[in-house]
């Protein structure tokens, strides 16, 4: 076919050529890129990096200050690269401290500053060299730290009488922990958390409220050997609260909650509050709770090390409004030294206090820096982790739109007729798949009907006819 020049068809510089063909255009979605777009191979393309590369050589060409200062071109440049970060982690929902599957990158492993325990003890081991039925310092689990008076001593009469070095408390070396139990806590149900803070935000942030959480253990494929705590739903206890905190009252309610997880394949694993104070990642309180509930749900890890993966979620406050989590646990070393009674009551949020000794009552020296200390910072115990909420949502507890108790209004059994009418075109045990539900026909009814109905929530099967109209 013979090329045809342009300007044999009369056309000149100028003027507008319509496209009759629309075929061939390419149509892109709106919304965030899900791959580099083709682009036509008129002439060679220059990649990001050399573009990237060109622009600030063109910004420094700008420059007529010396090393060491600053100048409008080099702000502009420091921007762009700042937009290029804030760019990539456009789906991240937690705090700047945290990590999730959103913000992953390819030296992602090497920035976590906590390894999962089972990656840290499989990274000791490895460095065994002997038979296989021998046992070295890195087979081993860490020593289980103890900083009571060892009161079984066979060589000298018992303390306060004597004492010898084997049975004096082990002194308490301040060191930040290196590994983890949990490395991520995944918040399965969006809607309950923002009921909860707004709950919280009712009363102006003024009444701190919290809760324990419920959910299960899964592997985490973003972490070498990590462990994820999915939180399936949130159980507030009776409670009361102020501006710096709140309390826990016991209520027979709270057995109700433990029975009806284990039923629907669940359990406690960990609590959540809230807090207005930004000055820590948690306060001395805060910390010694969190240790005080660590030792509560430790359990036997394979190597025989005792370990706990109960998590604390804290809710704080942003500039916007909202209410952004965080979370954390405190290393074995506080947990230890709860257990055993080291620390006291402390008048300052940002300070940890070792409680003065009762009349012959020995304590562990804590060394804080190389030399002793009677008071420390909080930081030395603080274990953060990723926080975050999943893209789509796969939970067994569906429905989370159930007046929750304990919130200042007596639940009846109008309220459990009325949400069952609402849902009555559903399979029966996806119409129950809700914790505060059955929470309530436990409280109201009775405890057995809930656990029955927990059971088939679980297992996916209809609820029998006679307890359906028993509530209807």
């Amino acid at each position: 076919m013979p090329k045809t020049k342009l300007k044999d068809l009369q056309i000149v510089n100028g003027t507008i050529l319509v496209l009759e063909n629309e075929a061939d255009i390419p149509i892109v979605e709106s919304g965030p890129p899900l791959g580099p777009m083709p682009l036509p191979d008129l002439v060679p393309q220059k990649s990001q990096e050399e573009t990237e590369k060109k622009t600030k050589e063109e910004y420094i060409r700008k420059c007529k200050h010396g090393p060491g200062t600053r100048c409008i071109n080099c702000f502009a440049n420091e921007k762009t690269e700042e937009k290029k970060k804030e760019d990539s982690s456009w789906l991240c929902r937690h705090g700047p401290e945290a990590k999730c599957v959103n913000c992953l990158k390819d030296n992602f492993v090497e920035g976590i500053k906590h390894e999962s325990f089972d990656h840290f003890m499989a990274a000791k081991t490895a460095k065994c060299q002997h038979a296989f039925d021998a046992k070295c310092a890195n087979c081993l689990p860490p020593a289980e730290m103890n900083y009571k008076v060892k009161k079984d001593c066979n060589k000298h009469a018992p303390w306060p009488a004597s004492i010898c070095n084997s049975c004096m408390p082990s002194t308490a070396v301040l060191a930040r922990q290196s590994y983890r139990h949990v490395d991520y806590v995944e918040l399965m149900s969006l809607r309950e958390l923002t009921e909860f803070v707004k709950f919280w935000q009712a009363s102006h942030s003024l009444e701190q409220r919290g809760g324990f959480l419920y959910g299960y253990y899964s592997k985490d494929p973003n972490y070498p050997d990590g462990v994820r705590a999915v939180v399936e739903t949130i159980y507030e206890p009776m409670q009361t609260g102020d501006m710096n905190g709140f309390h826990f009252i016991d209520d027979h309610n709270s057995v109700y909650a433990d029975m009806l997880a284990v039923e629907l394949g669940l359990e406690k694993i960990g609590w959540i509050f809230t807090s207005i104070n930004h000055d820590a990642f948690l306060s001395s309180f805060e910390i010694r709770k969190a240790a005080e509930y660590q030792e509560l749900f430790a359990t036997k890890h394979p190597s025989g090390y005792k370990v706990t993966k109960f998590v604390t979620v804290v809710l704080k406050p942003t500039e916007d409004g909202n209410a952004m989590p965080e979370a954390y646990m405190v290393s074995d070393q506080a947990q230890a030294l709860e257990r055993d009674k080291v620390f006291g009551e402390s008048e300052n949020r940002r300070r940890l206090v070792k409680r003065r000794p009762a009349e012959h009552e020995l304590l562990p020296t804590i060394m804080c820096e190389n030399k002793p200390c009677e008071e420390f910072q909080p930081e030395w115990f603080i274990v953060s982790m990723g926080c975050g909420l999943p893209k789509k949502a796969l939970t067994i507890l569906e429905h989370s739109d159930f007046p929750v108790m304990n919130r200042g209004k007596d639940l009846n059994k109008s309220d459990i007729k009325g949400y069952l009418a609402k849902y009555r075109n559903e399979p029966s045990f996806k119409r129950f798949s809700n914790f505060h539900l059955l929470l309530a026909i436990a409280h109201i009814v009775d405890v057995d009907t809930a656990l029955e109905i927990a059971r088939c929530v679980n297992d996916q099967r209809e609820v029998p006819r006679d307890i359906i109209d028993l509530l209807n």
